[in-house]
C-alpha cells in the first residue's frame, strides 16, 4: 500500500513538473514511447498514436489516459520510469528559459564471415559486393549509434523547444565502390578511422551531422516541428506502407494536434531533386560532384496529412494518411499542394505528382493481444480504365497490405511479447514514370517514392557528394512478400532478450526499375514478370543494364539473437548476432551465399 501511494505522490508530482518542457521531442525510437505501448497492450487499449515523432506533451497525454491501478505488477516500474522521463526539467535554469548539455559515447565492433561474395556493377562501373555495404546488414547501421554524441536542449517558457545533437562517427563513404565500404573486411568497429580493422586506416568522419536538429513550440495539444529528425509512421516491425525509418533524417516541417481520441498530422518533408543525379544518366549513389559547382537545381517534396482516431472504448484505432510525391525540374511549385486539408489525387497534377493513400487500423480484442493491418494504395485501376493483365496491355496495379499480431504476457517478473507480420507489396508499388516525356526511350527518370540523401565521400577528392536512395515507404519495397516472427522477453532497464525469424521472397524490380505498360503477353509472362515475386524484369531499368537477365526470384532467411544488459542505469551493454541466407543473389538462378554477422556494443551516458 505504501508504496502505491508513493507511486501516486510521483505521478501527480510530475504532472505538476511536466509542463517545463512539454514541447520537448521524443524520438521514433524512444523507450519512453516503447514503454508506453506496452502499458497500452497490457491494460486492454489499442496502441497509442504510432506516429513518431512525439512532443512530452503528446506522451504524457497518452500515459495519462491509464489509471495507475489498471497496470499490471510487471509494468509497475515502466510506468513510473515513464512518468519520470516525461517530468524531468532541463538542468540550467534561467528564469524564463533553460538549457542542457549531455553526451553519451558508444564503442560497437562488428564481425562478419562473408567477404567474397558475389559482385554486381551499374551502368557507370560501380560495383557493389553482397554483404558489404550499410544495406547488407541485419543489425541496423544505417542509424548506427555514433562513437561520441553531444546533445545541446535549449527551452524557453514551456512552450519553445530547441535540440541540436552533434554526432562525431565514420562517413557512409569512402571512395567508388564496395572495396572501402562498410563490411568490406571481416572486422569493424564505429570509432573513428577504424571502420574496417585490419585494413588501411582512413579518414572517415561524417560531416553530415547534425542528423537530429530541429525547433519545436505548442501547447498541450498541438505542435509544431521545423528542422531534422527521423520519422516513423506504423506500427510494422519489418516497416511501414507509407512512412518507415529507412532514411538517415527527413528535412521536416511538421505540424500535430492531438486530443483523446483524435490526432491530426500535417508534414513536409524536403529531398533533392532527381535531376541532381539522373541526368545525363542515371549515377545515383554512384555520382561523385564536387559541392562547389552543385548548383541546387529543382524541387522534390513529399506532403502528407493523416487522420487518426479511437472507438469502442479505446479498443480500435484507425488512420489514413493521404500523400503526394510533388517534383517539379525547375522549381515552380503548385500552392495548392500545402492545403493541409485536401484530396491530392484530385489536383490532376500527374506531370509532377503520385499520390498515395494508406489505411491502417489496429485492434486490442482482449488484455495483452494487438491485431494491425495496413492497406496502401498507389495506383488501382476503377470501372473505366485500362490495366494491365495477361490479355490486356496497360498500367500495372500497385498495391501493398501489411497485417500483423502482438501478445504480450507477464513471465518471470518481465514481459514476454510474441509478434508475427507478414507483408504483400506488388511489384510497381512506389514507382512511377515522367509524364513530362511521351517516349519511354526518352524518360530521363521516374516519379517514384525513391528519395536521396547528400552524403559526403572522403577519399574521392575534395568536397565529394553521394547521393544515397531509400524507399520512403516500405523498407524492403516493392515486389517482396516477407514473413517474420520475433519473440522478446525484458525487464525494462535490466535485460532485454528477443530471437527474431526473417523470410523474403524478392522479386526482380528494385529501386531503378521503370514503370510503364505492360500485359498483353499471355499468363506465362503475366506471372513471370508481373505477380509478386516476379522472376523477370520485363522493362528497362535505370541503373542496371543487365536487370532483364535476371532470371529468378531472390529468397532471404535471417535468423537472429540478440540480448541487452543495463549494468546501471547510465551503462548498458548489449550484442546481436544473425545468420543469413540468400539464394539467387542479385536474382540469378543458383548464385547463392551466405553470412554470420555478429554486433557487441558500450554505451555510456554522461
Amino acid at each position: 500500500m505504501r508504496k502505491v501511494l508513493l507511486l501516486l505522490i510521483l505521478f501527480i508530482a510530475s504532472l505538476q513538473a511536466f509542463a517545463a518542457v512539454s514541447q520537448k521531442i521524443f524520438p521514433v525510437d524512444s523507450p519512453v514511447y516503447q514503454e508506453i505501448k506496452d502499458i497500452y497492450l497490457a491494460t486492454g487499449h489499442a496502441m497509442p498514436s504510432p506516429t513518431g515523432p512525439w512532443s512530452a506533451a503528446e506522451l504524457s497525454s497518452m500515459i495519462d489516459r491509464i489509471p495507475f491501478a489498471e497496470v499490471p505488477d510487471y509494468l509497475k516500474d515502466s510506468y513510473s520510469h515513464v512518468i519520470a522521463e516525461l517530468g524531468k526539467n532541463l538542468n540550467r535554469d534561467f528564469d524564463f528559459m533553460s538549457l542542457q548539455f549531455s553526451a553519451n559515447t558508444n564503442v560497437e565492433l562488428y564481425a562478419h564471415t562473408n567477404t567474397d561474395g558475389q559482385v554486381r556493377t551499374d551502368k557507370n562501373g560501380v560495383t557493389e559486393k553482397v554483404f558489404t555495404g550499410r544495406s547488407a546488414w541485419s543489425y541496423d547501421v544505417v542509424h548506427s549509434n555514433p562513437f561520441l554524441n553531444i546533445n545541446l536542449e535549449f527551452d524557453v517558457k514551456d512552450h519553445f523547444y530547441f535540440l541540436m545533437a552533434i554526432d562525431i562517427k565514420n562517413g557512409f563513404h569512402f571512395g567508388t565502390g564496395w572495396e572501402n565500404e562498410f563490411g568490406s573486411g571481416h572486422f569493424g568497429t564505429t570509432i573513428p578511422f577504424l571502420q574496417n580493422l585490419g585494413e588501411k586506416p582512413h579518414l572517415s568522419i561524417d560531416p553530415n551531422m547534425p542528423y537530429r536538429s530541429f525547433a519545436s513550440f505548442g501547447s498541450d495539444h498541438w505542435t509544431m516541428q521545423i528542422g531534422r529528425d527521423r520519422l516513423n509512421w506504423g506500427l510494422g516491425k519489418t516497416g511501414n506502407l507509407a512512412i518507415s525509418d529507412n532514411l538517415p533524417y527527413h528535412d521536416i516541417a511538421r505540424f500535430t494536434a492531438f486530443s483523446k481520441s483524435f490526432k491530426y498530422t500535417f508534414l513536409v518533408s524536403s529531398f533533392p531533386h532527381e535531376e541532381m543525379f539522373y541526368v545525363p544518366k542515371y549515377e545515383g549513389s554512384s555520382k561523385r560532384g564536387n559541392i562547389e559547382k552543385e548548383p541546387i537545381q529543382g524541387i522534390k517534396l513529399y506532403l502528407a496529412h493523416r487522420f487518426e482516431g479511437r472507438v469502442i472504448k479505446d479498443k480500435l484505432s484507425f488512420s489514413i494518411t493521404e500523400a503526394i510525391l510533388y517534383a517539379s525540374e525547375t522549381g515552380t511549385i503548385d500552392w495548392r499542394i500545402f492545403s493541409p486539408i485536401s484530396i491530392y489525387h484530385n489536383l490532376y497534377i500527374p506531370s509532377n505528382s503520385n499520390s498515395t493513400i494508406t489505411g491502417e487500423i489496429d485492434f486490442t480484442p482482449i488484455k495483452g493481444l494487438n491485431i494491425y493491418a495496413q492497406l496502401l494504395v498507389d495506383d488501382l485501376a476503377i470501372a473505366g480504365e485500362k490495366a494491365g493483365s495477361p490479355t490486356n496491355n496497360g498500367y500495372p496495379n500497385a498495391t501493398g497490405v501489411l497485417a500483423g499480431a502482438t501478445y504480450s504476457t507477464g513471465m518471470l517478473n518481465g514481459l514476454m511479447t510474441v509478434n508475427a507480420e507478414g507483408a504483400f507489396i506488388e511489384p510497381y508499388t512506389y514507382i512511377r514514370y515522367n509524364h513530362n516525356t511521351t517516349a519511354l526511350s526518352e524518360e530521363k527518370y521516374g516519379l517514384s517514392y525513391v528519395v536521396a540523401i547528400r552524403d559526403y565521400a572522403s577519399g574521392n577528392g575534395p568536397d565529394s557528394l553521394v547521393y544515397d536512395e531509400y524507399w520512403l515507404g516500405y523498407k524492403h519495397g516493392p515486389d517482396s512478400i516477407v514473413a517474420n516472427l520475433n519473440v522478446e522477453w525484458k525487464r525494462p532497464n535490466f535485460l532485454t532478450l528477443s530471437a527474431n525469424a526473417f523470410f523474403m521472397a524478392h522479386g526482380t524490380h528494385d529501386k531503378w526499375t521503370r514503370w510503364s505498360e505492360v500485359g498483353g503477353t499471355g499468363d506465362e509472362d503475366w506471372k513471370k514478370y508481373s505477380v509478386t515475386p516476379s522472376s523477370g524484369h520485363e522493362t528497362e531499368n535505370y541503373r542496371y543494364a543487365d536487370a532483364q537477365s535476371r532470371n529468378a526470384v531472390c529468397y532471404t532467411l535471417d535468423l537472429g539473437l540478440f540480448c541487452q544488459y543495463h549494468i546501471k542505469e547510465n551503462l548498458k551493454v548489449y550484442g546481436q548476432a544473425d545468420f543469413i541466407r540468400i539464394w539467387n543473389v542479385y536474382n540469378k538462378k543458383d548464385e547463392n551465399a551466405s553470412d554470420a554477422q555478429f554486433v557487441v556494443g558500450l554505451k555510456y551516458s554522461l
